[in-house]
């Protein structure tokens, strides 16, 4: 093992249970034991897991494969139909009702949250280009603005500058991240466990959905009228 002399690993005390009753052919260099083969030793595993969700292995980590494990839904009640909806830090600000939509041709961000950003109207670039809804309606954005936003938490975290269109009509949600930014994050999105896990040069980092915003959000559609909802911005405390 390449990273024994480290200091990384907590090297065990031998095998549990009767030696004598373990095949002597096999042996652990992590337990120093015979009994299994060090491929497939349990305990060796979910230490180097471990390291590598602390960002301590990089170099050992080219490409991170992206998994989704029956255990990250355990928190959730199943079965369930919820949106995935997401906090990000968007600037200066941790953004709550962020909804992930595979669905979406484009990154929006509602012109509420644009207001209580305190983002001046000068940083808008025009843009021609319509959305195009469920009925067939257009809604013409007042323009574009990019915003530097971070998800995941360190040292697996990625920052990219996305391009939102702003959009003045009413929405539950603060923003949405569609395929545009997904595809930028190499990101995989899964409902059932309401998450995203994207590759970083620190292994996998991982976004979890808010079940609390997602019925939040569905109770403000219930409600909304022609008048804006006021979404939750937060200043971000570095």
């Amino acid at each position: 093992m390449q990273i024994k002399d480290k200091g990384a690993l907590t090297f065990l005390d031998k095998l549990k249970g009767d030696p004598n009753k373990r095949p002597r052919d096999k042996y652990c260099y992590f337990h120093q034991d015979h009994g299994n083969d060090i491929a497939d030793c349990y305990d060796l595993k979910q230490q180097i897991e471990a390291l590598i969700r602390q960002g301590r292995l990089p170099r050992f980590i080219d490409n991170p494969s992206i998994e989704f494990l029956e255990e990250d839904a355990r928190r959730l009640h199943h079965p369930h139909d919820d949106a995935l909806v997401v906090t990000i830090q968007a600037g200066d600000y941790n953004m709550h009702r962020v909804l992930i939509d595979n669905g979406s041709s484009a990154d929006i961000l509602y012109y509420p949250a644009f207001q209580q950003m305190g983002i001046e109207r000068e940083r808008l670039v025009p843009t021609n280009a319509p959305l195009i809804g469920f009925g067939g309606t257009r809604v013409f954005p007042l323009g574009v603005v990019t915003l530097a936003v971070a998800v995941g938490d360190y040292p697996q975290q990625i920052t990219k500058s996305i391009a939102f269109l702003v959009v003045d009509c009413s929405s539950a949600y603060n923003a949405i991240i569609g395929r545009p930014t997904l595809n930028s994050w190499k990101a995989v999105t899964l409902t059932y466990h309401l998450m995203i896990k994207f590759p970083t040069n620190y292994g996998v980092g991982e976004l979890r959905g808010d079940k609390v915003a997602v019925r939040e959000c569905y109770v403000a559609m219930m409600k909304m009228d022609d008048h804006h909802q006021t979404m939750s911005i937060e200043e971000h405390q570095t």
